[in-house]
């Protein structure tokens, strides 16, 4: 289906805002015991962490190579 897939398959993913300005890349996934977190690496700078839900993550595209995001504004 449309919206299965694995989460292996989200790295390298493109990132962009809902208005499709660049964010970045998914750098890793991984699961401290608290849900799946997206590490997202942008283009320069340190990367950042963003809770995988369908509130921060409202598509995923994967053959089109990108996730469209929604950066809170708690995450800096």
């Amino acid at each position: 289906d449309e919206d299965e897939f694995y989460l292996a398959d989200l790295l390298g993913l493109a990132v962009e805002s809902p208005d499709g300005a660049a964010m970045g890349h998914v750098k890793a996934v991984n699961d401290f015991g608290a849900g799946d977190l997206l590490e997202i690496q942008p283009p320069k700078g340190q990367s950042w962490w963003l809770p995988f839900t369908r509130e921060t993550v409202p598509e995923v595209l994967i053959a089109q190579g990108k996730l469209i995001v929604v950066r809170p504004d708690e995450v800096e």
